[in-house]
């Protein structure tokens, strides 16, 4: 008969194993997490490293909390720019036909009364649209409503008109204008007469409050 030595249990210690749990180092289960997750943090933490590692010498604990504040807002402004202004300058085709756009779309000299005309006569209906969108800026800028820029998008000028009653009508005008204009909208003799209506509300709008105000000083 054969003897066996009995089997000796070893019971691990709990404290050892708790630290053990504890320590991510040891958290194996982590691996078999989605690796976007996985990517993401791993890119806000390289993100982290760096800024740390450039601005070390300079920061604190206290700054550090600025500094992400400040990276937040820049990132948030080149959104904003992008949404509100930017846009608008994705529709330019080409830099040549910026150059010679800009140097045509002045308000200063023109005859639009005359221009306007011509333009309907000869059906030249993307000519007429343009000289009206450009009346109408010439005497909101002469009324100091805007101020002109020629580098300035048509979108722009809305955020500086504060009259309830113009805004509508320059809002339907610049919305036509930025169609046909740089949206290969088709133009047509009815969105010309639309915009004469709009532009209409415009100057008739003007006019009143010129003489109002004149009757006023008066």
């Amino acid at each position: 008969m054969q003897l066996t030595t009995p089997t000796t249990i070893i019971q691990p210690d709990s404290a050892v194993l708790a630290s053990w749990q504890s320590n991510p180092d040891y958290d194996y289960n982590a691996e078999l997490s989605i690796d976007s997750v996985n990517s993401g943090r791993d890119f806000w933490y390289w993100i982290g490293r760096l800024l740390n590692k450039l601005f070390d010498p300079f920061l604190n604990s206290e700054t550090s909390s600025y500094l992400w504040m400040v990276v937040f807002l820049v990132v948030l402004g080149v959104i904003l720019w992008f949404l509100f202004i930017g846009r608008d300058r994705l529709f330019v085709k080409s830099k040549a036909n910026t150059t010679s756009q800009e140097e045509e779309d002045t308000i200063y000299g023109v005859d639009f009364d005359k221009g306007i005309a011509k333009a309907f006569k000869a059906e030249n209906y993307y000519e007429a649209i343009r000289l009206i969108y450009l009346h109408a800026m010439k005497r909101m800028n002469d009324a100091e409503i805007i101020r002109w820029e020629i580098y300035k998008t048509p979108s722009q000028y809305l955020y500086e008109v504060r009259q309830t009653e113009l805004l509508g009508a320059l809002r339907k005008l610049t919305n036509q204008f930025l169609r046909i204009r740089y949206g290969k909208y088709p133009p047509t003799s009815s969105i010309a007469d639309e915009m004469l209506v709009e532009r209409q509300i415009i100057l008739n709008w003007i006019d009143t409050h010129q003489t109002l105000q004149e009757g006023g000083e008066a």
